[in-house]
């Protein structure tokens, strides 16, 4: 500075998070897959001796059901539907209401609601213990389902409260491993795989990374957010009822967050800076360490896969099989070029193809999009063509708010 003193960032470490930066290799490409085992072995979580529990790593296989074809259990309500809150909670809230009212217009984006999550660690543990006892058994088979009937369906709503740092990564592990013996192992680390695998290792890739992120554009995409993002009407139904999520509770859980939210803004070629602002605005959970890696990196792909191997993108298929967005929706997931075809669907092809012209030294970039690469080279010239115009429309319509 101008008198000559030298600043110094320093981090220190934080009982609320289990690794350090020591954990990732000293260079990308990192793994998480690596990673995960690596912390099961570490910190004795989920193990039998020195082999993991139930003679596998993951149960990934068994944790991608589609939603309502195998429904065992009626959803249960929404965690927010519960008030886990006191009496000094709704006094800050009513005093907080009142003063910003007077500065925030009615017709900003979300809404004013008092919260219903836990402020405290009691508070906390009943919250967590709830989701042990009630949702945990669910959460495996059905953590990548989708349906606008609710908001979280089996998921645990704990990320906001570990991120404020409430309640520790310890204490939630504990309590899952600790779980009663009808929770089958596959949920017990599906879920753990998101608090000691992703959660961790994607806070080490900030801290590692973060200076970079900051001006990552991989694909070089400068579109401006859709309008649609921020409350405009659309007739996609999937974008509609996410947003709505968003909107009234500031929370929608991570397969929305990257299949429809996250594929939509890279498939309409959208500015990554853009959409990382969005969510880390919008989100009760958003840190900068959690969502600048996980929107840049893994759903944007803007990093150039500095730890994805490929973009997370699909089309109306994966959104049809995995939710229940599409049967009440105008747009028919199985067409592409007619009027009425799901918009994902010639963005999806037009985005497949960018890939093609992009150079990448990650050779699990190619790998991953390979197939899909040939799929679209043996499309007739004609039919590409078609999907390329169909797509800038998509585009230009999707910003003007018209789609």
């Amino acid at each position: 500075d101008e008198e000559g003193l030298n600043c110094q960032l320093v981090i220190h470490s934080t009982p609320f998070f289990l690794a350090d930066e020591s954990m990732l290799p000293p260079k990308p490409p990192y793994l998480m897959e690596s990673f995960y085992r690596a912390m099961r072995v570490k910190f004795e979580i989920l193990m039998d001796g020195k082999k993991p529990l139930g003679g596998q790593w993951n149960f990934d296989e068994d944790n991608r059901r589609p939603p309502q074809k195998h429904w065992t259990v009626e959803p249960p309500q929404d965690f927010f539907s519960f008030d886990w809150t006191d009496d000094v909670d709704a006094a800050i809230y009513s005093e907080v209401e009142k003063h910003l009212r007077k500065f925030i217009p009615d017709d900003r984006f979300g809404v004013f609601r008092r919260p219903t999550l836990p402020t405290h660690w009691r508070s906390a543990r009943r919250f967590l213990d709830e989701f042990v006892s009630k949702r945990l058994d669910f959460f495996g088979p059905y953590e990548d389902a989708m349906i606008s009937e609710s908001v979280g369906l089996f998921h645990s709503g704990l990320s906001a409260v570990m991120n404020l740092q409430i309640i520790s990564t310890r204490e939630i592990v504990r309590a899952v491993e600790s779980a009663p013996d009808k929770v089958s192992i596959a949920s017990r680390e599906g879920f753990i795989r998101q608090v000691i695998g992703w959660r961790e290792f994607v806070r080490l890739i900030y801290l590692r990374h973060r200076s970079e992120y900051s001006k990552a554009n991989f694909f070089g995409f400068s579109g401006e957010l859709p309008p649609l993002y921020w409350g405009r009407k659309t007739q996609m139904n999937c974008l509609a009822s996410a947003v709505a999520h968003v909107e009234e509770f500031a929370y929608s859980h991570h397969i929305l967050r990257l299949m429809v939210l996250g594929n939509f803004s890279l498939l309409t070629n959208t500015d990554p800076v853009e959409i990382n602002r969005w969510f880390w605005s919008a989100y009760i959970d958003a840190y900068e360490w959690v969502v600048t890696p996980n929107v840049m990196g893994m759903s944007q792909f803007a990093d150039g896969g500095l730890f994805a191997t490929k973009p997370y993108i699909s089309g109306a298929n994966y959104i049809n099989k995995m939710s229940t967005f599409c049967k009440s929706c105008k747009f028919d997931p199985k067409q592409t070029l007619e009027d009425s075809g799901c918009p994902f669907n010639a963005l999806y092809w037009d985005f497949v193809e960018k890939t093609q012209q992009v150079q990448t030294h990650r050779a699990s970039f190619a790998r991953r999009m390979g197939m899909m690469w040939k799929l679209w080279e043996k499309k007739p010239d004609v039919e590409k063509q078609a999907i390329r115009e169909k797509a800038v429309k998509l585009r230009a319509r999707a910003r003007s708010g018209t789609l």
